[in-house]
């Protein structure tokens, strides 16, 4: 039995190359129940709904389905054992280093593999339930965290948080 929205926006993004805002205003002009759904806290997109995006977005029309190797986005596939950094997971997992711990002791700051964490535009707020075992560097790398997103630049931790000083 094939799922009937497989598709899920926050992969959208990156393959159709709109920011997740745009994306959002987009949606508004698609059909709830028939278009796209709110499954598990993800919005999730069916053939038509995929299909009416493209449209929108005056690309070409797929006939070949969500299968094909022909298209730019492809439904939701397995997730990996572990995520590439930067790379989003099928649980919307990403990988951030961590950048430094604020005041407040259940938020630390990070920053995605690839950006300059010296811009501050960069820097991401990472929910935790304590940040004192969070370090910069650990074994001379940056210390990853594995995080989903919630907000505009606010992300939760999505393992547990590391038993000793930048060691999970």
């Amino acid at each position: 039995m094939s799922d009937p929205f497989p598709y899920v926006e926050q992969s959208l993004t990156a393959s159709l190359g709109i920011s997740r805002e745009e994306l959002r205003r987009l949606r508004e002009q698609l059909v709830d129940g028939k278009d796209w759904i709110l499954k598990k806290r993800r919005v999730r997109l069916s053939q038509s709904g995929f299909d009416k995006l493209r449209a929108l977005l005056s690309l070409p029309a797929v006939t070949a389905g969500p299968d094909a190797q022909t298209t730019t986005a492809t439904p939701e596939e397995p997730a990996e054992k572990k995520a590439a950094p930067g790379a989003v997971a099928e649980d919307g997992v990403v990988v951030l280093y961590v950048w430094q711990t604020v005041t407040n002791p259940k938020i630390v700051e990070g920053y995605l593999p690839g950006t300059d964490p010296t811009v501050r535009a960069n820097i991401l707020r990472v929910r935790v339930r304590d940040s004192r075992n969070f370090v910069r560097m650990s074994r001379e790398k940056p210390m990853e965290m594995k995080c989903r997103h919630l907000q505009t630049d606010l992300y939760e931790l999505a393992t547990a948080c590391p038993r000793k000083k930048g060691v999970y």
